[in-house]
């Protein structure tokens, strides 16, 4: 048994880190860890002071000299985990919170820090149903606990955010797909192309491309200037060569279809981007398609009553040398 000055030190501690004042509980639990060096509730309250104060190293080394001395003792286990799914490595959370799934009894502030760690790692994985489950289990054990409370708020705002999410990207594509069946000419040329995007959608252009200056002009003035920009052999020689192998190959298998092909066939081999943002002067597509968009290299349109990837007239020919088609 602790001696009662260390107790004293320990629960001075415990009211300091309440207080908010994480130095002085440092100070303190320090002290009474200088006393009785295996006192866990020591080492685990230190960890948290100095997780408060941002020293994650500091407390994740507390936590695990809590649990060498007790491998079943809940809250640094927990508190671990918690670091490790702060910092995503949810397999190592996972490892864990598996020990104390055999733990048959619990203290209800034990319960309630395993409970709500269950649900925060659910709720990391994407699983919002198991975080719910978790978080009302809790409650119906301890109806007020505030950490329940808390996370709970949290999955209900993560939630409708992921609803209004997906929401906004069927929107989105329903949009995109309007947008891409308008007709367009086999043989449109590249100011035809890039007037059919928004005057936004045109700086995100600029912007890859390496195009500066004309954030003050007009839409059609930036067309023009993207136009003559792309046309030249050795800006479109430095385009390419920011693209990746795939993306070469396919605009290769483009130009061997005189520069059009179908969408279908396109999407199909190489994928279409119909669920990214729009908003390329903030978010540069990630899509094979949507990387050779904005650049200007490639157009979507109903060509001849068929939705068709084009390349625009005028590439063509510079990018089969290029490309060595």
């Amino acid at each position: 048994m602790s001696p009662p000055l260390v107790l004293r030190l320990l629960e001075k501690g415990i009211k300091a880190i309440k207080r908010e004042q994480y130095d002085r509980a440092e100070t303190l639990l320090r002290q009474a860890l200088a006393q009785e060096p295996r006192l866990k509730q020591a080492y685990n309250n230190l960890g948290v002071a100095y997780l408060n104060q941002g020293k994650r190293e500091q407390a994740r080394e507390c936590f695990q000299r809590a649990l060498e001395i007790d491998p079943l003792y809940i809250f640094p286990r927990c508190n671990l985990a918690r670091l490790h799914i702060y910092q995503d490595h949810l397999e190592e959370a996972e490892e864990l919170l598996k020990p104390l799934a055999e733990v048959e009894a619990f203290h209800p502030d034990e319960l309630s820090i395993y409970y709500t760690t269950l649900g925060e790692l659910a709720l990391a994985q994407g699983d919002y149903e198991a975080a719910r489950r978790y978080v009302e289990m809790l409650l119906s054990f301890v109806p007020k606990d505030k950490r329940a409370q808390s996370l709970l708020a949290r999955i209900d705002y993560l939630e409708s955010l992921q609803a209004s999410l997906e929401q906004w990207r069927r929107d989105n594509r329903r949009q995109r797909e309007r947008k891409d069946s308008q007709p367009l000419a086999g043989d449109a040329d590249l100011q035809e192309c890039l007037a059919r995007y928004t005057r936004d959608a045109l700086r995100g252009v600029c912007n890859a491309v390496n195009l500066t200056g004309v954030s003050a002009l007009r839409k059609a003035e930036v067309i023009r200037e993207l136009a003559a920009w792309l046309s030249q052999e050795a800006v479109l020689k430095q385009v390419i060569a920011t693209l990746q192998p795939k993306e070469q190959e396919a605009l290769r298998e483009i130009l061997r279809q005189q520069g059009v092909i179908p969408w279908q066939t396109f999407a199909a081999r190489w994928g279409q981007d119909w669920e990214e943002s729009p908003y390329w002067q903030w978010h540069q597509p990630k899509t094979l398609m949507g990387r050779l968009r904005v650049r200007g290299l490639l157009q979507v349109g109903l060509v001849d009553d068929q939705l068709a990837v084009l390349v625009p007239q005028e590439l063509r020919l510079p990018l089969r040398k290029i490309l060595k088609v």
